[in-house]
């Protein structure tokens, strides 16, 4: 519903155009959704409702033209304030839509109370006759009833001076409604802006983007960006937000929540119902108020509760805070499926600490507290304790890698939409500038060995080093440069490697050592032998010759695991073993680098075996599998130190089972495939392929 002052408005609007015109614009009627979004709907400019706000655009003219004279296919005055350029022109398509519009249903400020419609916190509707303001004090969805169990009756401004008031009451002032940010006694001073904040959230309802003009938010913050005055040369305007990046390296639709496989709306986060339009760079400001429950949410016009400030309700426990403070990027997406704010080390958060990930970082670094750690309005100044906007740029960052930008696809902040407004060069580039790297353990260099791959990852640095972390002050209260590892993949695999040429072998960080004279093929082709189910084209062929007699490759990886389940295949195509002699073709090491578990090749009478050493209660246990050359096998391995059990398998087939118990190895860290003893002067030809650790049992 509208309210009544703004119909009157409408009216006059049309009422002065007939009046200076001499006739009613038939373009006004045809597309009064246009002309109500300039001047009386939140989302607008709100020129002014009267001949003043018509004369921006017309001027003096017949409402068929605009002031420079033209109709509207060929008119320029849309030009100053939207976007006439860039990825999405913005003239093009407001005009386009003139007549249409481009949401769904139209809102505005203060609708009628519905049982049928869904409300959130701070939400403000009229209800009642005579008809009286309400706050929403609680989220719920249709078919509540009105009560004041969920509703709080807005006080006129005139109770403001004699009533006592708690934080958080709210009142209305010049059509504005204001919320107390200070506890005032009977008899208490009248409006001061130092203990109010104005309410912005004024709109209870939602709209939607007409299917096909998703893109429409994008005309006004592309590249080259919306201006929010009629006229460019005035200083009380500015440009929007580039939030689409510079549309490659990043930006909402290349490394933000824009881009594909996650596909998400502007206004799947944003009301566009909300006041926009202010003329201020930011309109978040953290002013020092005791409470500023709403200030972030209304002032980014957000859907779902972001307390910034955090703060607890009466009543509220620390969870139930962080519960309902982080609604917007956990109620419905990052803490049902990623368990962000769990008390564990869950793999899918990537962000835990270091060696036994015995802490979860999200969870850490969110939980409730009252302490200022996060310059939260970017003005200088840390104000409020970190929340997920600290670290994170929703709507898409880019990142170093080897000196070049590229893709973040965790949108870790680089300082490009926290810059000061107009700053050449970006003054808070690089801000964070977190990298990853594809082996944590070795030295890490910035420039030189990260990858902006993030499945390569297993660990990051942050590379600007302490002494920038001033342009952000995320970091700097309690951190200098610092580093962590991450798990790659949330399935708990983590190695799963087929030596396809196209699979990133060589990004998988192999060490790879060759003797004198023998070789090492990561993709070899053709598969010889009889190919084995599930393989590619190509595999590991390693050749041990006598002038060497090493040829492996192994993988390191971050911290030892005390359950892995190992699988591969391999194949043997030429040996010179004796009777009695063995080959080592295999190991699984600790993190001290001792053998936990070996693979061998072995001579016995002229049956040539696949042969494993698992080192348990104070001794070497031995098992035995007849094999033949040529032919390919399919090895499964499951150590667990938890349960202290081991088992081993070949071709599906269990060979041998048991505990570990006494004096035994723990927590596998290497895995080596080939020829690894230099001093086994013995020649072999063999074949590795579809090498898959898993650190849980697979189904």
């Amino acid at each position: 519903m509208i309210r009544s002052s703004k119909i009157f408005w409408v009216l006059i609007a049309s009422l002065s155009l007939i009046a200076f015109t001499g006739h009613a614009s038939l373009l006004m009627a045809a597309s009064s959704p246009s002309h109500a979004t300039h001047l009386v709907a939140n989302k607008g400019p709100l020129l002014t409702e009267d001949e003043a706000g018509c004369y921006v655009c017309h001027g003096t003219n017949a409402c068929q033209k605009f002031k420079d004279d033209k109709p509207l296919a060929t008119t320029t005055v849309c030009e100053p304030c939207h976007s006439n350029g860039g990825a999405y022109n913005g003239v093009a398509m407001a005009k386009a839509n003139w007549q249409t519009g481009v949401y769904t249903s139209q809102y505005q400020e203060f609708p009628l109370w519905q049982q049928t419609t869904d409300y959130e916190t701070g939400d403000i509707v009229m209800q009642g006759d005579p008809v009286d303001m309400y706050v929403a004090k609680n989220t719920f969805t249709s078919g509540s009833a009105f009560s004041l169990d969920n509703w709080k009756k807005i006080r006129p401004i005139s109770d403001v001076s004699w009533l006592g008031h708690q934080i958080g009451d709210l009142f209305k002032y010049n059509g504005k409604v204001y919320r107390s940010g200070v506890e005032h006694l009977p008899y208490c001073e009248d409006l001061v802006s130092a203990n109010w904040e104005e309410v912005k959230r004024t709109g209870a309802g939602k709209e939607f983007l007409q299917a096909g003009k998703e893109n429409w938010c994008a005309t006004c913050h592309d590249g080259q960006p919306a201006y929010s005055k009629a006229d460019p040369d005035d200083p009380t305007g500015v440009h929007a937000p580039k939030v689409l990046g510079d549309g490659t390296t990043y930006g909402f639709y290349v490394s933000g929540h824009g881009r594909p496989g996650i596909d998400q709306q502007c206004l799947d986060c944003h009301n566009s119902t909300f006041a926009h339009i202010d003329h201020n760079h930011r309109t978040y400001e953290m002013n020092g108020m005791s409470f500023v429950k709403y200030a972030y949410k209304d002032s980014y016009r957000l859907k779902e509760g972001m307390r910034v400030p955090m703060y607890k309700d009466t009543g509220e426990s620390d969870e139930d805070a962080m519960a309902n403070g982080y609604d917007l990027c956990m109620k419905t997406c990052h803490e049902p499926h990623a368990g962000v704010l769990s008390d564990l080390a869950s793999c899918q958060t990537n962000f835990r600490e270091a060696t036994s990930y015995s802490e979860q970082f999200h969870y850490f670094h969110l939980s409730f507290v009252s302490t200022t750690e996060w310059d939260s309005d970017w003005d200088g100044t840390v104000d409020a304790p970190m929340s997920c906007p600290a670290c994170h740029n929703v709507h898409g960052s880019p990142m170093m890698v080897n000196g070049t930008l590229k893709s973040n696809p965790v949108m870790i902040r680089h300082g490009e939409l926290i810059s000061t407004p107009g700053s050449d060069p970006l003054d808070k580039v690089p801000a964070i500038d977190f990298r990853w790297f594809v082996d944590y353990q070795k030295p890490r260099i910035c420039g030189t060995d990260e990858t902006n791959i993030f499945e390569h990852s297993r660990g990051g640095d942050m590379c600007n080093g302490s002494a920038l972390f001033s342009k952000n002050l995320v970091c700097e209260t309690c951190h200098g440069a610092d580093g962590y590892y991450r798990i790659p993949d949330c399935d708990a695999v983590i190695i799963d490697e087929s030596f396809e040429e196209r699979a990133g072998y060589d990004e998988e960080n192999w060490e790879e050592d060759i003797g004198d004279g023998c070789s090492l093929d990561t993709d070899y082709t053709p598969l010889p032998g009889t190919n084995p189910p599930d393989t590619g084209s190509e595999c590991l062929r390693l050749v041990s010759d006598s002038l060497g007699y090493q040829a492996m490759t192994s993988l390191e990886y971050v911290i030892p695991q005390q359950i892995t389940f190992t699988s591969f295949q391999f194949m043997v195509e030429a040996e010179d073993l004796a009777d009695g002699q063995t080959k080592t073709i295999g190991s699984l090491r600790d993190n001290a680098g001792s053998a936990v578990w070996g693979f061998l090749l072995y001579k016995d009478v002229d049956q040539l075996k696949f042969k494993t050493f698992l080192y348990n209660n104070g001794s070497w246990g031995q098992g035995f599998y007849d094999i033949s050359l040529n032919s390919w096998y399919n090895i499964m391995v499951s150590y667990d130190d938890g349960w202290n059990a081991y088992q081993w398998w070949v071709d599906d087939v269990s060979q041998n089972y048991g505990s570990l118990s006494g004096d035994h190895r723990t927590n596998i860290q290497n895995w080596t495939f080939g020829f690894e003893d230099p001093a086994q002067d013995r020649t072999a030809t063999i074949y590795f392929d579809k090498i898959t650790v898993h650190t849980e049992y697979p189904d």
